[in-house]
Parts: C-alpha cells; structure tokens; sequence
C-alpha cells in the first residue's frame, strides 16, 4: 500500500518519511539516511525528521550525534515522543537508571503505546527487577502489533526469574504467528540445548534452515 501510495504521490513528505522509517526498521540505514539528509534541508524544525535523524545516529552506534539531535527538542522534552526518544539513547548507552526514569513516565501516560511498555520492561530486567517487567508486559501479550518482540522479551524476563516453562510456552505461542522470528528460536533452542533436548530443537530449526536457499 506504501508503494502504492509513493507511486502516485512520489513527492509527499509524510509518505516519504514513512518509508525512510521503514527502511530504518530494516536497517537499510544508508537509504534512510540519504533520504533524510535531502529532506532536512528544507525541514531543519521538523519534530519527526530531527526524530529519524536521532535514531539513524543511534543505530549507527553514535550516541552523542543522536543526543545532539535530541536536544534540538528540548522545549518539548515532556512530550511521549521525545521522551521515548530520550529512554531508548539511554537504554542502548547502558544507562539504565536514566532510561528508566524516561519509561516509567510513559508508562504512566492514559494511553501509552507498546513500544513505550516495552522499553519499560526491559529496562527493568536489566536493572534485575524481572518480575516487575513482567507484570507491565504481560497484559500486552496479546497485541497484534509487536506481538513476537513482546512475546519474546516476556520469555526472557520468566528465564530471568528461573521458569523455564513459561518461557518456553511464550516463544512457542510467538513462533505461532511468527515462524522464522529469529529471537523467539533462539530463545527456544536455548532453552531446549541447554535441558539436552537435541532433537526438540532440531525439529523447530531444522525447517527454518531448510528454507533459506543459501544454507541449503
């Protein structure tokens, strides 16, 4: 529908942003920032470019870049965008009392979205605080966007607590939707490896493997 839309209208901006935020979920950065560097010039204020430009600085392994954006948007700093912006720069700088105190805020908000939750819970189990991740993730396990990231994070916070079978149950349930989800088969051969369940894994890896023609 995007290219679609981009056929028709190849030069609107919101359309464009969208797909730069696209190609930047499929970390196809040189795209998304070649895109975006032409658009800042004639949108150097924009709230949602200086946003792209701060997490293609983060996913570049530039935090400071991705700060010094960021601060552009200090007058808003209060609003859940640039809040959630703040505590994921914090959280994969390893600053995690910073980043949750940006998180536990958007919890809080009327309607927070599911990145926001998200990000709250794994930042508690790397605090060492598991079961309160839990308890935020667990009510958003059946939400059908994100629903394998959440499902596998929910996995590795009951790993974290010592319950192997719950963490278990939860990547099955995600590989149900999400058959070749990488982190949700990882998470479950691990667990299956490390009880000596050869063959267990096997059985869930061996077709994913076999359907990728450059490991056949």
């Amino acid at each position: 529908a995007l290219e679609a839309a981009l056929r028709d209208h190849p030069g609107e901006y919101r359309l464009r942003l969208l797909q730069a935020r696209r190609r930047l979920q499929q970390r196809r950065l040189t795209v998304a920032r070649d895109w975006a560097q032409e658009a800042l010039q004639n949108r150097p204020q924009d709230e949602d470019m200086i946003l792209l430009q701060a997490d293609l600085a983060m996913l570049s392994g530039n935090p400071d870049a991705a700060a010094g954006w960021l601060a552009q948007l200090d007058v808003r700093r209060s609003q859940p965008l640039v809040r959630f912006a703040w505590g994921r720069l914090h959280y994969l700088a390893g600053r995690y009392e910073a980043a949750l105190g940006e998180s536990s805020a958007l919890a809080g908000e009327a309607t927070p979205a599911w990145r926001w939750i998200y990000l709250h819970a794994a930042t508690l189990g790397r605090l060492g605080r598991p079961a309160e991740g839990i308890a935020a993730l667990q009510p958003w396990q059946e939400h059908p966007v994100g629903r394998a990231a959440i499902l596998h994070l929910l996995g590795e916070l009951q790993l974290q607590i010592g319950d192997r079978t719950a963490a278990e149950r939860l990547f099955v349930k995600g590989l149900a939707d999400a058959p070749r989800d990488a982190n949700l088969l990882e998470g479950l051969s691990r667990i299956m490896l490390q009880a000596g369940r050869w063959k267990d894994a096997k059985g869930w890896l061996e077709p994913v493997v076999e359907s990728v023609p450059s490991v056949r």
